[in-house]
């Protein structure tokens, strides 16, 4: 073995290291097969590693975000004001840094809330057995209540911002409310479109924006008819229910068969860029037509519907806001829907290779372990051990190593 060891880079002693964790792992979850993709934050084995995870994997995705609509407000102030002096001149660095430290606080408050749900699960393990709407409803009244406390500390430069702020607390919990820290990485591997789920979210979509919708179109003050008004606050439901059905009937679904290692991960980053992204694409766009044709109700005076409805669509792409709006739907739909789990994943697999307990070529470490030293084979997208007595051997060295460890510290 030490002859074929030199080949890769690692020590004969390292390389049964790797191993011997991969083999611990499995065995506790009574796993035959390991995929990379199935990595969890459980692997890590102490708390203070799990915190560590936590804050990393929250901050590092609102940081991206953050950074990401800042270059959007770049290309939104280039369209719109066609700056010669370059894409991002009407921007301030000190802006962004301001912003970054907001979203920065933002993403710690989802590691302290979710380190906090974490363990209030631990001591109260009926907490972690209660219905999803009651977990929802807890989940959604801690982080509104930490959200309060970030407005209070950072007060927002406009209505727009604390709205947005306060509207990452539902989102963030309904994702927290459905994982734990064995299933805090859920890739998409694919999306599927199903009716039930759209309808539920029409519906939710229905229920929440009826009256304000109304209030919006149908009050006093218009020059349009009464009838105009109401067939726009119309066209306008049925856009955001639309979104609705669009957001909440998109649904992850596990590959049976797998080719290629991470193969999961890799399935996320498509899905996010190229579903995610579209559906973002076109709730952007449904937002800012519903906005138009609100607008377009104002002053339609005696346009039939369809003069108005074409009124208001010349107008949305008039409108320099509507790139803004397009690319940052676009952006949340792929973090939604993929962004942000590839993102954590490769936080995980940092930390366990900044840790020693995994490589960060993975892949290279596992393939040299099935071509060249024979310990394992791989079945699909994924690896196991040539043999359960090898799968035992390697999972004894890792607790006799995990003892001595525990001895050598309380001496």
């Amino acid at each position: 073995m030490s002859d074929n060891v030199a080949k890769i880079g690692y020590p004969e002693a390292t390389v049964r290291k790797y191993l011997s964790y991969i083999a611990r792992q499995m065995q506790r979850r009574n796993r035959t097969v390991f995929m990379i993709e199935e990595l969890q934050p459980d692997w890590l084995l102490s708390w203070w590693q799990r915190g560590l995870y936590l804050l990393l994997s929250r901050v590092l995705p609102v940081a991206c975000f953050s950074t990401s609509i800042y270059i959007i407000s770049g290309i939104y102030s280039f369209n719109a004001e066609f700056s010669r002096e370059g894409m991002f001149s009407h921007l301030e660095w000190s802006q962004y840094i301001y912003d970054l430290q907001v979203y920065v606080v933002i993403g710690s408050i989802f590691a302290l809330v979710d380190a906090s749900w974490i363990c209030l699960e631990k001591l109260l393990p009926v907490v972690r057995r209660c219905y999803q709407p009651v977990r929802f409803f807890l989940v959604i009244i801690i982080h509104t209540f930490a959200f309060l406390f970030l407005i209070s500390y950072f007060t927002p430069k406009s209505s727009s911002d604390g709205i947005l702020w306060l509207l990452l607390a539902p989102i963030w919990g309904y994702r927290r409310s459905r994982r734990t820290l064995e299933t805090d990485i859920m890739p998409v591997e694919a999306l599927g479109f199903f009716v039930s789920p759209a309808l539920k979210g029409a519906s939710i979509v229905l229920l929440v924006a009826f009256f304000p919708v109304f209030l919006f179109t149908v009050s006093s003050g218009y020059d349009s008819s009464v009838s105009n008004r109401l067939q726009s606050a119309l066209v306008i439901l049925t856009l955001a229910m639309l979104s609705g059905a669009l957001f909440w009937g998109l649904r992850p679904k596990v590959r049976d068969s797998k080719t290629t290692p991470n193969q999961g991960i890799i399935g996320s980053v498509r899905n996010g860029l190229i579903y995610g992204s579209g559906a973002g694409f076109l709730v952007g766009f449904m937002f800012e037509y519903g906005l138009q044709v609100g607008s377009a109700s104002k002053v339609a005076g005696d346009l039939d519907l369809i003069s108005m409805l074409a009124t208001a669509m010349q107008a949305t792409y008039v409108d320099g806001s509507f790139i803004f709006t397009v690319l940052s739907m676009s952006l949340i739909g792929f973090l939604w829907f993929g962004g942000i789990d590839a993102i954590q994943h490769y936080v995980l697999r940092a930390l366990l290779s900044v840790l020693g307990y995994l490589p960060i070529r993975l892949v290279r470490l596992l393939d040299y372990s099935t071509n060249e030293l024979n310990f394992l084979q791989k079945v699909g997208g994924g690896y196991m051990f040539i043999h359960r007595y090898l799968l035992e051997h390697f999972a004894g060295e890792a607790d006799q190593d995990s003892s001595q460890r525990k001895q050598a510290e309380s001496v």
